[in-house]
């Protein structure tokens, strides 16, 4: 019995309101039966939050605790609050929009919180320069906030925008990770908010101004003076830098190929399931006997607490990292939980040797649940077409060059293997003579082997069919078939069967006849036994190519590859038009398209630090990977963009082009190093997290690459096209 939650519902109270209803019932329950949870997800839901909420927790710290050391105590304190200030107003708008508490949710926090300090960090930062200088505090704020409001409005717009790709994705992809898009946006505009005009008043409450000096002693320590010769010395070389940053590039390009893929990695869930099929013509209580006898063995396997089968169809979905299958006699589900998942994996291999030592004549896999999108079969060719012995003898030669390829395991098709059948064949003549149809001797088939529903009794509250049909010794074998009875509605007379058929005859057929989109569809599945599914797939790919396909007949891809081009293929699609929208709205902000070409020409860079990110902490590129480097986009050009209105901002103040973009540059050295430093250190304890792993691989190697790039590529790039010559 599955019980499922209503929209908006609190799935823990749930649980809980379940669990003592459970309890009071147990007095009534008959001896010798239990009750037990094969999911219950309020406890997975609460545990999952609670880890969640300590890696929520050790990000706040980290990023306040470098604050602290790096602005200063009181200085530190009001970004600190102000984060605090943005956290608790996102989730009272999360209560608002109907946004749950989960991994998703609370990780959109974790993933956005060096972006949320970010805008809180330049106005602190620009009012102690300002004030250093000798301004008044109160006047130097409005300014400020008047310098950088519009900025920072569309800096927090377009790192927004950078996400807008997740929230537009379809199917269990888009369902999944929805609500990051949402929390994210929330969380930015109100840390815009915030930023220019609580964080102002904290400055002017409880910041003294500093000891006045002028703009080289502000920024005359060894960092700055380090950066600032470097920067130069970029600058007279910018033909050459920019060689160089194109030759990082590619040479990151070309170790892309050694980082290994996977859509979504495996879950840290302590169950695990079987899939078992015998042949196709196998009657359930077969089934259900080899399912009950694997079930006992491995209840006895060390780890294993809880063991369920499932025979003829899968369980309820109970997750959404499940897939249902059809009912199947020849099917059955076992479903293990565990006492720690770390033993899975052992389970797993010694589950699937056990099956295919002691029951070869079966098919099974053995697999752990994934976070995310669940694909049983990592490969699959699809192919359609309209006669069956054509799509049989394809998926045959499809599947000889799976087992071929010798790194391929779950070799099958979703028809099975021909059976053999019965065929009555109906004689029209001999039917006409004796005034009985087809539809006739179909009924009394029927009637005689699977009885038919002539009425209702009924017992208090329950209604019973009442089925009439053949004795069992008259429909025990197909032997008793030329015995069948032939009712003649016209003549009101019964005939033998041969009297109305021309014999029986054993006729190969399917049990199971797949159809896509109304045609004929065989898919061959398998997954690979080591390496990654995209590197099987090419293998497969091309050997595959070598079966000519008759005309009218197709081949297509599924399994992950067709799973993963779903959900990419919609980001991808949305990603220009998230570009678009990020360039008109940065050319908006400056006068010339010049800045925003600038700016944009600075994010192919972050593939050099996600590349290496990526090899180095072993991690595979999936689909959150992806999701961090849309993320990593916004930051990214968030900081471009403030560092670009700087040097428009020195120019304006009557600076040289030149002494600008240096300055510019300097000036930006620390808000910018201080919000990705804020960020890496945030994301850092998701780096162990299953689900965001690859994300915060990208986010952390990627933003620290692109954060040490963008301080030199923006003033580059900008002095390129605007052809700024050396001191000028």
């Amino acid at each position: 019995m599955g019980i499922s939650i209503v929209n908006g519902g609190n799935v823990v109270k749930l649980g809980n309101a379940v669990e003592a209803k459970l309890k009071q019932m147990q007095s009534r329950q008959p001896v010798g039966m239990d009750v037990d949870f094969i999911n219950l997800q309020s406890r997975d839901v609460q545990k999952s939050v609670n880890d969640f909420m300590v890696n929520l927790v050790e990000s706040v710290l980290i990023v306040v605790g470098i604050l602290f050391i790096t602005m200063g105590g009181r200085s530190g304190s009001i970004i600190g609050l102000t984060l605090l200030l943005i956290m608790l107003g996102t989730f009272i708008g999360m209560k608002l929009s109907g946004i749950e508490m989960h991994i998703v949710s609370l990780g959109s926090l974790i993933v956005a919180l060096g972006m949320l300090v970010d805008n809180a960090i330049v106005i602190v930062d620009a009012y102690l320069v300002k004030t250093a200088q000798g301004e008044e505090p109160e006047p130097a704020l409005k300014n400020i906030v008047k310098t950088y409001q519009l900025p920072l409005l569309g800096a927090t717009l377009i790192a927004i925008l950078a996400f807008a790709p997740v929230a537009f994705n379809p199917g269990n992809v888009g369902e999944l990770c929805r609500s990051l898009f949402s929390v994210v946006s929330m969380s930015l505009l109100l840390s815009w908010v915030l930023a220019i005009t609580i964080t102002p008043l904290f400055c002017l409450f409880f910041i003294k101004p500093a000891k006045q000096g002028t703009e080289s002693e502000v920024y005359g320590g060894r960092i700055y003076q380090a950066y600032r010769n470097s920067l130069i010395f970029c600058l007279k070389h910018k033909k050459a830098s920019v060689l160089l940053l194109i030759a990082v590039l590619a040479v990151s390009g070309a170790a892309y190929p050694f980082v290994t893929q996977a859509f979504f990695p495996d879950s840290t869930r302590d169950q695990f399931y079987i899939d078992y099929w015998r042949a196709p013509a196998s009657h359930i209580d077969e089934t259900n006997a080899d399912a009950a006898a694997i079930a006992d063995w491995l209840q006895k396997q060390d780890g294993v607490t809880e063991t369920t089968v499932f025979t003829g169809e899968g369980a309820l979905r109970f997750l959404m990292a499940y897939n249902y299958n059809d009912h199947n006699p020849a099917y059955a589900q076992i479903l293990a939980s565990v006492d720690d998942y770390r033993k899975i994996p052992a389970l797993l291999k010694a589950s699937e040797k056990y099956i295919a030592e002691h029951y070869p004549q079966a098919m099974a896999q053995a697999l752990s649940f994934t976070e995310g999108v669940n694909i049983p079969f990592k490969v699959e060719a699809r192919y359609r077409g309209a006669d069956k012995k054509v799509l049989r003898r394809l998926a045959d030669e499809a599947k000889a060059l799976f087992r071929k390829n010798g790194n391929v395991k779950y070799i099958r098709d979703n028809w099975g293997d021909e059976i053999k059948a019965l065929c009555v064949k109906y004689a029209p003549l001999k039917g006409r003579g004796a005034m009985v149809s087809r539809g006739e001797l179909t009924q009394a088939l029927s009637w005689n082997f699977y009885g038919v529903t002539v009425g209702t009794f009924r017992d208090g509250k329950d209604l019973i069919p009442i089925v009439t049909r053949a004795v069992e010794s008259e429909r025990d074998s197909a032997q008793t078939l030329d015995g069948v009875q032939v009712a003649s509605t016209t003549t009101r007379q019964t005939y033998n069967m041969r009297q109305v058929t021309d014999g029986i005859e054993i006729v190969p057929n399917y049990a199971i006849i797949a159809h896509r989109d109304r045609v004929p569809t065989i898919t061959v599945q398998g997954s690979p036994i080591t390496g990654s599914p995209a590197e099987l797939q090419k293998q497969l790919e091309q050997a595959l190519s070598e079966i000519k396909l008759p005309d009218g007949y197709t081949l297509e891809w599924g399994g992950e590859k067709e799973e993963k081009h779903k959900a990419e293929d919609a980001m991808i699609r949305m990603f220009p038009v998230a570009v678009l929208a990020m360039f008109l709205l940065m050319a908006m902000l400056f006068e010339h398209f010049r800045d925003a070409v600038a700016a944009l020409m600075s994010v192919p860079f972050i593939l050099v630090g996600m590349v290496w990110g990526l090899i180095i902490a072993n991690v595979p590129f999936g689909f959150m990977a992806l999701v961090g480097f849309l993320g990593l986009s916004g930051m990214l050009l968030k900081n471009a963009i403030v560092m670009l209105d700087q040097i428009n901002t020195e120019q304006a103040g009557g600076k040289p082009v030149f002494q600008a973009i240096v300055d510019a540059g300097v000036s930006r050295l620390r808000p910018v190093s201080m919000g990705a430093g804020t960020t890496i250190l945030g994301v850092v304890p998701l780096i162990t997290h299953a689900f965001y792993s690859s994300m915060a691989a990208t986010i952390v190697f990627g933003l620290f690459v692109s954060t040490v790039l963008v301080l030199y590529t923006i003033p580059v790039f900008y002095a390129v096209l605007y052809r700024v010559k050396a001191g000028i």
